[in-house]
């Protein structure tokens, strides 16, 4: 295992958990394969109408089956324009307050990028204040399998029943396949655990699902560019490589919809093959090398869907070849740091939330459902933060690169504010609130 290996590897595991287991024409929908609720099975999707203009991003069409949206406040309207799944009405509207101190759970995909290594450190954080004021009790139990090779749907799935048997309140989840675990998230919500999902679950009833379209405002952001630029547009032939995320994982297939969506207007890309990075600079390193030895042409373009940028970059620097264009989407700290060094020769546009602004986010989204403020829709999708050129330096940590671990500049609440949350709830306020 490489230095890069051990920075990114984190583990931790529950040992009672361990112990009990041995991504048409004119209209497209986004899709994935998978298990859920048959009652929500064929309402899940987003028609997504790609754009006719490159440059120009997609739109989606809610087609609201619980007519609740013009029910919803203005600005939360706004976030589900944008959602790519289709928003629900949810039973935890309803629920009443659970007494505390609450015992809390948190599954994972493997914590092998700095966005998840953020995001984790930032739960643990939201727990021991939580914990200090006296709203939970006992450790956050914790279940995140070392590598994608061993962490599995049905690991997590089980690790849900385990946690729920064993009494917990209420769990925050980053699904290895959401729809195929979406039967164990209502499950839980049928024995009063609330489960919020950092990578949504659309065919769960019970699921509070909390994500950022970062994606195909990054996609669209970056080809407006580099139409403007001259270096995309009629007459140019680009030469692209793809870098995907994790298999299987819903939002990881969405994003290639979304990809898809956007790229369809813009004549003259040849992508020249697609790798899988698994949202891990490391891996993507190493299959983005693969890529080159292959392919000693000219690569302009780099289509990647987050948390693989610094694996992209280091495999055309270790290759000796020049960084290509690519959009910046999902981006973490040391993305940032190279980014904003080299304003003079890249340009791209991204659209983020960090790990530490997710993590509170859902700590907070899971606090208030459990006090009984009632969230008024099952989805919360809460606008991106953009950066260009323009303000990117703001948004990197002086001194670092692009190797760095670390987080983008800027304050746990940057990306959705309390004020914001106050609009998903029936009731406003937190119980954090007092700590």
């Amino acid at each position: 295992m490489n230095q890069q290996q051990r920075r990114f590897g984190v583990v931790v595991t529950v040992a009672a958990v361990a112990l009990a287991l041995s991504a048409c024409s004119s209209t497209t929908t986004v899709s994935s394969a998978g298990k859920g609720d048959k009652s929500n099975a064929a309402s899940y999707n987003a028609k997504i109408t790609p754009p006719t203009t490159c440059g120009e991003d997609l739109t989606f069409d809610q087609t609201d089956p619980d007519h609740i949206l013009k029910k919803l406040p203005q600005a939360v309207q706004q976030d589900l324009a944008t959602y790519p799944y289709t928003a629900r009405a949810t039973p935890w509207t309803s629920f009443k307050k659970k007494k505390g101190p609450w015992k809390i759970g948190w599954i994972s995909v493997p914590v092998n990028n700095p966005w998840l290594v953020n995001l984790n450190s930032q739960l643990q954080e939201e727990f021991a204040a939580a914990k200090k004021a006296g709203l939970v009790d006992g450790s956050l139990s914790v279940y995140i399998q070392p590598s994608t090779s061993t962490s599995t749907p049905e690991q997590q799935a089980a690790a849900i029943s385990q946690m729920v048997s064993q009494g917990v309140d209420g769990i925050i989840l980053f699904p290895a396949d959401s729809i195929a675990e979406a039967p164990a998230i209502d499950a839980a919500g049928k024995a009063g655990v609330p489960i919020v999902t950092v990578s949504p679950a659309p065919t769960s009833k019970y699921a509070i699902n909390l994500t950022s379209n970062n994606q195909s405002p990054s996609y669209a952001g970056t080809f407006k560019l580099l139409m403007d630029e001259g270096i995309m547009g009629s007459g140019k032939e680009l030469n692209a490589i793809t870098v995907r995320g994790i298999a299987g994982v819903t939002i990881e297939q969405t994003y290639n919809e979304m990809l898809q969506a956007d790229l369809k207007p813009c004549k003259g890309v040849k992508n020249l093959g697609t790798v899988w990075g698994g949202w891990n600079p490391a891996t993507t390193k190493t299959e983005v090398l693969k890529m080159l030895a292959a392919h000693p042409e000219k690569i302009d373009l780099v289509l990647q869907q987050g948390s693989m940028q610094a694996g992209v970059i280091e495999a055309f620097q270790q290759a000796g070849r020049p960084i290509p264009n690519m959009p910046m989407g999902g981006s973490s700290g040391g993305d940032m740091a190279w980014w904003a060094d080299n304003t003079s020769t890249f340009s791209s546009v991204g659209a983020m939330y960090s790990g530490k602004q997710m993590a509170w986010a859902s700590w907070q989204i899971l606090m208030r459902t459990l006090d009984g403020n009632g969230p008024l829709v099952r989805d919360f999708n809460p606008a991106p933060i953009k950066i260009t050129n323009d303000n990117v330096a703001k948004f990197a940590v002086p001194g670092t690169d692009v190797t760095w671990v670390g987080d983008i500049n800027g304050s746990k609440t940057d990306w959705v504010s309390a004020e914001h949350l106050d609009e998903y709830f029936t009731k406003p306020g937190s119980p954090t609130d007092a700590e």
